[in-house]
Protein backbone atom coordinates (compact mmCIF):
# COMPACT_ATOMS: atom_id res chain seq x y z
CA UNK A 1 0.00 0.00 0.00
CA UNK A 2 1.71 3.24 -1.09
CA UNK A 3 1.90 6.57 0.78
CA UNK A 4 1.38 5.07 4.22
CA UNK A 5 3.50 7.83 5.78
CA UNK A 6 2.49 10.60 3.39
CA UNK A 7 0.11 13.30 4.72
CA UNK A 8 -3.57 13.04 3.87
CA UNK A 9 -3.30 16.31 1.90
CA UNK A 10 -1.53 14.36 -0.86
CA UNK A 11 -3.77 11.27 -0.62
CA UNK A 12 -1.56 9.59 1.98
CA UNK A 13 -2.67 7.70 5.07
CA UNK A 14 -0.85 10.08 7.42
CA UNK A 15 0.99 7.56 9.62
CA UNK A 16 4.26 8.60 11.27
CA UNK A 17 6.15 5.39 10.43
CA UNK A 18 5.74 2.14 8.51
CA UNK A 19 7.19 -1.21 9.53
CA UNK A 20 9.85 -2.25 7.05
CA UNK A 21 8.73 -5.85 6.62
CA UNK A 22 10.81 -6.25 3.47
CA UNK A 23 14.04 -5.42 5.29
CA UNK A 24 13.09 -7.59 8.25
CA UNK A 25 12.29 -10.66 6.15
CA UNK A 26 15.33 -10.31 3.89
CA UNK A 27 17.82 -9.54 6.63
CA UNK A 28 16.54 -12.24 9.00
CA UNK A 29 16.81 -14.82 6.22
CA UNK A 30 20.31 -13.58 5.41
CA UNK A 31 21.44 -13.81 9.04
CA UNK A 32 19.99 -17.32 9.41
CA UNK A 33 22.15 -18.45 6.50
CA UNK A 34 25.48 -20.09 7.31
CA UNK A 35 28.24 -17.48 6.73
CA UNK A 36 29.86 -19.82 4.21
CA UNK A 37 26.84 -19.41 1.93
CA UNK A 38 25.90 -15.79 2.64
CA UNK A 39 27.71 -14.59 -0.47
CA UNK A 40 24.99 -16.32 -2.49
CA UNK A 41 22.37 -14.16 -0.77
CA UNK A 42 24.29 -10.88 -0.74
CA UNK A 43 21.45 -9.10 -2.52
CA UNK A 44 19.18 -9.72 0.47
CA UNK A 45 21.59 -7.62 2.54
CA UNK A 46 21.70 -4.60 0.22
CA UNK A 47 18.31 -4.60 -1.55
CA UNK A 48 16.56 -2.55 1.14
CA UNK A 49 18.43 0.62 0.14
CA UNK A 50 16.65 0.62 -3.23
CA UNK A 51 13.33 1.49 -1.55
CA UNK A 52 14.57 2.85 1.81
CA UNK A 53 13.24 6.36 1.14
CA UNK A 54 9.90 5.43 -0.40
CA UNK A 55 8.34 5.62 3.09
CA UNK A 56 9.37 6.67 6.57
CA UNK A 57 10.38 3.21 7.75
CA UNK A 58 11.06 1.67 11.14
CA UNK A 59 13.34 -1.38 11.16
CA UNK A 60 11.89 -4.11 13.35
CA UNK A 61 12.82 -7.37 15.02
CA UNK A 62 9.34 -7.79 16.46
CA UNK A 63 7.49 -10.35 18.57
CA UNK A 64 6.13 -11.91 15.37
CA UNK A 65 9.61 -13.19 14.56
CA UNK A 66 10.17 -14.99 17.87
CA UNK A 67 6.90 -16.91 18.32
CA UNK A 68 5.03 -19.89 16.82
CA UNK A 69 8.09 -22.16 16.59
CA UNK A 70 10.15 -19.55 14.72
CA UNK A 71 12.73 -19.54 17.52
CA UNK A 72 14.40 -16.64 19.31
CA UNK A 73 16.86 -14.34 17.56
CA UNK A 74 19.64 -16.20 19.38
CA UNK A 75 18.33 -19.56 18.16
CA UNK A 76 18.06 -18.31 14.58
CA UNK A 77 21.78 -17.49 14.38
CA UNK A 78 24.04 -20.21 12.90
CA UNK A 79 27.08 -21.72 14.58
CA UNK A 80 28.20 -22.46 18.10
CA UNK A 81 27.08 -20.13 20.95
CA UNK A 82 30.16 -17.91 20.55
CA UNK A 83 29.32 -17.35 16.87
CA UNK A 84 25.64 -16.83 17.66
CA UNK A 85 26.52 -13.90 19.95
CA UNK A 86 28.87 -12.46 17.32
CA UNK A 87 26.15 -12.78 14.67
CA UNK A 88 23.74 -10.89 16.90
CA UNK A 89 26.30 -8.14 17.52
CA UNK A 90 26.90 -7.51 13.84
CA UNK A 91 23.17 -7.82 13.08
CA UNK A 92 22.17 -5.26 15.71
CA UNK A 93 25.06 -3.02 14.68
CA UNK A 94 24.02 -3.04 11.03
CA UNK A 95 20.41 -2.41 12.03
CA UNK A 96 21.39 0.69 14.02
CA UNK A 97 23.59 2.05 11.22
CA UNK A 98 20.98 1.43 8.51
CA UNK A 99 18.62 4.35 7.68
CA UNK A 100 15.27 4.13 9.46
CA UNK A 101 14.06 4.14 13.05
CA UNK A 102 14.63 1.05 15.21
CA UNK A 103 12.51 -1.39 17.21
CA UNK A 104 13.95 -4.34 19.14
CA UNK A 105 11.52 -6.63 20.96
CA UNK A 106 12.13 -7.33 24.65
CA UNK A 107 14.49 -10.16 25.50
CA UNK A 108 16.49 -9.79 22.31
CA UNK A 109 18.87 -7.34 23.97
CA UNK A 110 20.32 -10.12 26.18
CA UNK A 111 19.94 -12.98 23.66
CA UNK A 112 16.97 -14.84 25.14
CA UNK A 113 17.55 -18.46 24.16
CA UNK A 114 13.93 -19.62 24.00
CA UNK A 115 11.26 -18.00 21.89
CA UNK A 116 8.86 -15.55 23.49
CA UNK A 117 5.95 -16.98 25.50
CA UNK A 118 3.19 -14.53 26.39
CA UNK A 119 2.20 -16.76 29.33
CA UNK A 120 5.57 -16.45 31.05
CA UNK A 121 7.89 -13.66 32.06
CA UNK A 122 11.22 -13.22 30.31
CA UNK A 123 14.04 -15.53 31.50
CA UNK A 124 15.80 -12.70 33.33
CA UNK A 125 18.17 -15.15 35.00
CA UNK A 126 19.91 -15.55 31.63
CA UNK A 127 20.82 -11.85 31.68
CA UNK A 128 23.05 -12.56 34.69
CA UNK A 129 25.17 -15.07 32.77
CA UNK A 130 28.48 -13.60 31.44
CA UNK A 131 27.83 -14.08 27.71
CA UNK A 132 24.26 -12.81 27.87
CA UNK A 133 25.36 -9.93 30.09
CA UNK A 134 28.09 -8.97 27.59
CA UNK A 135 25.54 -8.74 24.77
CA UNK A 136 23.24 -6.67 26.97
CA UNK A 137 26.13 -4.26 27.64
CA UNK A 138 26.80 -4.16 23.90
CA UNK A 139 23.20 -3.15 23.13
CA UNK A 140 23.44 -0.51 25.87
CA UNK A 141 26.65 0.88 24.35
CA UNK A 142 25.09 0.76 20.87
CA UNK A 143 22.06 2.75 22.07
CA UNK A 144 24.31 5.31 23.73
CA UNK A 145 26.43 5.65 20.59
CA UNK A 146 23.28 6.10 18.51
CA UNK A 147 22.07 8.93 20.73
CA UNK A 148 25.43 10.70 20.67
CA UNK A 149 25.87 10.68 16.88
CA UNK A 150 23.29 12.62 14.80
CA UNK A 151 24.59 11.04 11.59
CA UNK A 152 22.80 7.86 12.66
CA UNK A 153 19.36 9.41 13.07
CA UNK A 154 19.01 12.95 11.68
CA UNK A 155 18.86 11.86 8.03
CA UNK A 156 16.95 8.58 8.30
CA UNK A 157 14.46 9.83 5.69
CA UNK A 158 16.86 11.83 3.52
CA UNK A 159 18.89 10.09 0.81
CA UNK A 160 21.67 12.65 1.30
CA UNK A 161 22.43 11.04 4.66
CA UNK A 162 23.61 7.73 3.17
CA UNK A 163 26.30 6.78 0.66
CA UNK A 164 27.34 3.32 -0.46
CA UNK A 165 31.10 2.77 -0.66
CA UNK A 166 31.12 -0.98 -1.29
CA UNK A 167 27.91 -2.95 -1.72
CA UNK A 168 29.05 -5.65 -4.13
CA UNK A 169 31.79 -7.55 -2.26
CA UNK A 170 29.78 -10.74 -1.95
CA UNK A 171 32.88 -12.95 -1.80
CA UNK A 172 33.95 -11.41 1.51
CA UNK A 173 30.38 -10.63 2.67
CA UNK A 174 31.65 -7.17 3.65
CA UNK A 175 29.80 -3.91 3.08
CA UNK A 176 30.95 -0.33 3.70
CA UNK A 177 28.96 2.89 3.65
CA UNK A 178 28.86 6.43 4.98
CA UNK A 179 26.26 8.10 7.21
CA UNK A 180 25.99 11.90 7.41
CA UNK A 181 24.12 14.30 9.66
CA UNK A 182 21.84 17.00 8.23
CA UNK A 183 24.65 19.56 7.80
CA UNK A 184 27.25 16.94 6.83
CA UNK A 185 29.37 18.09 9.72
CA UNK A 186 29.55 14.53 11.06
CA UNK A 187 30.75 11.82 8.69
CA UNK A 188 30.74 8.22 9.89
CA UNK A 189 32.22 5.31 7.97
CA UNK A 190 30.57 1.95 8.75
CA UNK A 191 32.21 -1.42 7.99
CA UNK A 192 30.28 -4.69 8.45
CA UNK A 193 31.76 -8.16 8.06
CA UNK A 194 29.22 -11.00 7.99
CA UNK A 195 31.74 -13.87 8.05
CA UNK A 196 33.74 -15.29 11.00
CA UNK A 197 36.99 -14.43 9.18
CA UNK A 198 39.41 -11.78 10.49
CA UNK A 199 40.93 -9.67 7.71
CA UNK A 200 44.25 -7.95 8.37
CA UNK A 201 45.42 -5.16 6.03
CA UNK A 202 42.04 -5.07 4.31
CA UNK A 203 41.69 -2.21 1.83
CA UNK A 204 38.47 -0.18 1.50
CA UNK A 205 37.65 2.80 -0.68
CA UNK A 206 36.72 6.06 1.07
CA UNK A 207 35.00 9.19 -0.30
CA UNK A 208 37.56 11.84 0.70
CA UNK A 209 41.13 12.33 1.85
CA UNK A 210 41.48 12.82 5.58
CA UNK A 211 41.80 11.14 8.96
CA UNK A 212 39.70 8.15 9.97
CA UNK A 213 39.48 7.16 13.62
CA UNK A 214 37.69 4.02 14.82
CA UNK A 215 35.22 5.09 17.51
CA UNK A 216 33.09 1.95 17.88
CA UNK A 217 33.78 -1.74 17.39
CA UNK A 218 31.41 -4.64 18.14
CA UNK A 219 34.37 -7.02 18.56
CA UNK A 220 35.63 -5.50 21.81
CA UNK A 221 36.48 -8.10 24.43
CA UNK A 222 34.11 -6.41 26.90
CA UNK A 223 31.28 -7.18 24.45
CA UNK A 224 32.34 -10.82 24.16
CA UNK A 225 34.40 -10.34 21.01
CA UNK A 226 37.95 -11.29 20.04
CA UNK A 227 39.46 -7.82 20.50
CA UNK A 228 40.25 -7.12 16.84
CA UNK A 229 40.27 -3.32 16.94
CA UNK A 230 42.03 -0.46 15.14
CA UNK A 231 43.60 1.54 17.94
CA UNK A 232 45.49 4.01 15.75
CA UNK A 233 44.02 6.75 13.61
CA UNK A 234 44.21 6.04 9.86
CA UNK A 235 45.10 8.43 7.04
CA UNK A 236 43.49 7.93 3.65
CA UNK A 237 46.03 7.21 0.90
CA UNK A 238 45.65 8.33 -2.70
CA UNK A 239 45.27 4.74 -3.91
CA UNK A 240 42.11 4.13 -5.95
CA UNK A 241 39.83 1.39 -4.59
CA UNK A 242 36.14 0.49 -4.84
CA UNK A 243 35.77 3.18 -7.52
CA UNK A 244 37.09 5.84 -5.12
CA UNK A 245 40.17 7.99 -5.44
CA UNK A 246 41.30 7.30 -1.86
CA UNK A 247 41.48 4.21 0.32
CA UNK A 248 42.26 2.94 3.83
CA UNK A 249 43.94 -0.22 5.05
CA UNK A 250 42.31 -1.57 8.21
CA UNK A 251 41.79 -4.70 10.28
CA UNK A 252 38.26 -6.04 9.86
CA UNK A 253 36.93 -7.99 12.86
CA UNK A 254 35.14 -11.33 12.38
CA UNK A 255 31.35 -11.06 12.37
CA UNK A 256 31.89 -7.46 13.36
CA UNK A 257 30.66 -3.91 12.82
CA UNK A 258 33.04 -0.98 13.22
CA UNK A 259 32.52 2.77 12.88
CA UNK A 260 35.10 5.42 11.96
CA UNK A 261 34.87 9.17 12.41
CA UNK A 262 36.02 10.95 9.23
CA UNK A 263 37.72 14.37 9.34
CA UNK A 264 38.30 15.42 5.70
CA UNK A 265 41.54 17.13 4.70
CA UNK A 266 39.69 20.17 3.32
CA UNK A 267 38.40 20.97 6.83
CA UNK A 268 41.90 20.83 8.29
CA UNK A 269 43.27 23.95 6.60
CA UNK A 270 42.33 27.57 7.09
CA UNK A 271 43.66 30.82 5.63
CA UNK A 272 45.03 33.35 8.11
CA UNK A 273 43.64 36.88 7.62
CA UNK A 274 45.99 39.87 7.82
CA UNK A 275 45.39 42.94 9.98
CA UNK A 276 43.77 44.66 7.01
CA UNK A 277 41.19 41.93 6.74
CA UNK A 278 42.41 40.45 3.45
CA UNK A 279 43.50 36.85 3.20
CA UNK A 280 47.21 36.19 3.01
CA UNK A 281 48.09 34.25 -0.08
CA UNK A 282 50.53 31.41 0.39
CA UNK A 283 50.36 31.62 4.23
CA UNK A 284 48.03 29.06 5.75
CA UNK A 285 47.86 27.47 9.15
CA UNK A 286 46.87 23.86 9.53
CA UNK A 287 43.60 23.73 11.41
CA UNK A 288 43.97 20.01 11.94
CA UNK A 289 45.67 20.55 15.30
CA UNK A 290 42.66 22.43 16.60
CA UNK A 291 40.45 19.65 15.26
CA UNK A 292 42.61 17.09 17.01
CA UNK A 293 42.30 19.05 20.21
CA UNK A 294 38.53 18.95 19.89
CA UNK A 295 38.59 15.22 19.19
CA UNK A 296 40.90 14.71 22.18
CA UNK A 297 38.51 16.64 24.42
CA UNK A 298 35.59 14.46 23.32
CA UNK A 299 37.60 11.28 23.83
CA UNK A 300 38.76 12.47 27.24
CA UNK A 301 35.17 13.10 28.23
CA UNK A 302 34.14 9.66 26.99
CA UNK A 303 37.03 8.09 28.91
CA UNK A 304 36.03 9.87 32.10
CA UNK A 305 32.44 8.75 31.66
CA UNK A 306 33.59 5.18 31.11
CA UNK A 307 35.68 5.25 34.29
CA UNK A 308 32.76 6.72 36.19
CA UNK A 309 30.35 4.12 34.79
CA UNK A 310 29.90 1.65 37.63
CA UNK A 311 28.65 -0.95 35.14
CA UNK A 312 32.05 -1.01 33.38
CA UNK A 313 33.93 -1.27 36.67
CA UNK A 314 31.56 -3.95 37.96
CA UNK A 315 31.94 -5.94 34.76
CA UNK A 316 35.73 -5.80 35.07
CA UNK A 317 35.55 -6.86 38.73
CA UNK A 318 33.14 -9.66 37.89
CA UNK A 319 35.35 -11.09 35.15
CA UNK A 320 38.55 -10.84 37.19
CA UNK A 321 36.90 -12.59 40.14
CA UNK A 322 35.27 -15.37 38.12
CA UNK A 323 37.18 -18.65 38.59
CA UNK A 324 35.52 -20.11 35.49
CA UNK A 325 37.24 -17.52 33.28
CA UNK A 326 40.73 -18.48 32.14
CA UNK A 327 43.73 -16.37 33.14
CA UNK A 328 44.44 -15.71 29.48
CA UNK A 329 40.97 -14.25 28.94
CA UNK A 330 41.23 -12.23 32.18
CA UNK A 331 44.53 -10.77 30.99
CA UNK A 332 43.08 -9.92 27.58
CA UNK A 333 40.02 -8.33 29.17
CA UNK A 334 42.16 -6.24 31.54
CA UNK A 335 44.50 -5.10 28.75
CA UNK A 336 41.53 -4.17 26.58
CA UNK A 337 39.99 -2.20 29.45
CA UNK A 338 43.23 -0.32 30.18
CA UNK A 339 43.75 0.40 26.48
CA UNK A 340 40.22 1.79 26.16
CA UNK A 341 40.83 4.18 29.08
CA UNK A 342 44.51 5.04 28.55
CA UNK A 343 44.66 5.90 24.88
CA UNK A 344 42.23 8.87 24.92
CA UNK A 345 43.99 10.34 27.96
CA UNK A 346 47.42 10.09 26.32
CA UNK A 347 46.11 11.53 23.06
CA UNK A 348 44.44 14.39 24.88
CA UNK A 349 47.70 15.30 26.63
CA UNK A 350 49.58 15.28 23.33
CA UNK A 351 46.98 17.29 21.45
CA UNK A 352 46.67 19.81 24.29
CA UNK A 353 50.43 20.44 24.22
CA UNK A 354 50.46 20.80 20.43
CA UNK A 355 47.42 23.06 20.51
CA UNK A 356 49.13 25.39 22.98
CA UNK A 357 52.19 25.59 20.72
CA UNK A 358 50.01 26.31 17.69
CA UNK A 359 48.11 28.98 19.64
CA UNK A 360 51.34 30.82 20.48
CA UNK A 361 52.66 30.55 16.91
CA UNK A 362 49.29 31.61 15.49
CA UNK A 363 49.21 34.75 17.62
CA UNK A 364 52.70 35.74 16.46
CA UNK A 365 51.75 35.18 12.79
CA UNK A 366 48.65 37.35 13.13
CA UNK A 367 50.78 40.17 14.60
CA UNK A 368 53.18 40.07 11.60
Amino acid sequence: WPKVTEPSTVDGLGFDLKWNMGWMNDFTTYMQTDPLFRKGRHGMLTFSMIYAYSEKFVLVFSHDEVVHLKGSMFAKMPGEPEEKYANLRVAYGFMMAHPGKKLLFMGQEFAQETEWNEKQELPWEQAEEPDHRALQQYVKALNTFYQEHPAWYETDFDAEGFEWLSSMDADHSIITFMRYDAKKEERLLVVCNFTPVTYENFKIGVPVAGKYKEIFNSDQISFGGTGCINARQKSAKKIPWDGREYSLTISVPPLGMSVYRCVPTDTMTATVPSKRGSARTGKTVKKRLYDKMGIGMMELQNAMLAVQDNTTVKELTKVMGDDSVSNEKKTSFLLQYLLDQREPLLRFGQTLLIALIVFVIGRKMVKL
